[in-house]
């Protein structure tokens, strides 16, 4: 899950730049099969279906534990963390 979050950072972050040059489209590239190799079998950002771990779209500004329908520890539901960059730097 550590992974799939990094990943999901990386793409947010990705997603906030103005200006794309090579050095970004490679940074882009690099995350995508990152995200493939170590993430993609448990998460899935392109749907909102729920796989071994939950769908990661959609989750800045999104409540830590609230998808419906994926079975989330006690601590992490409860935990009142709203996904931002730094809470995600954090919880990573």
């Amino acid at each position: 899950m550590r992974n799939a979050v990094l990943a999901a950072m990386a793409l947010v972050a990705l997603s906030w730049a103005t200006h794309e040059s090579v050095a970004q489209e490679a940074d882009a590239a690099a995350g995508e099969r990152l995200f493939r190799q170590r993430c993609g079998a448990c998460h899935q950002i392109a749907t909102t279906r729920n796989g071994a771990g939950p769908h990661l779209q959609g989750m800045v500004g999104r409540a830590a534990g609230s998808i419906k329908g994926f079975n989330y520890s006690p601590a992490l539901r409860d935990s009142g963390i709203t996904w931002t960059a730094d809470t995600l730097e954090s919880y990573l």
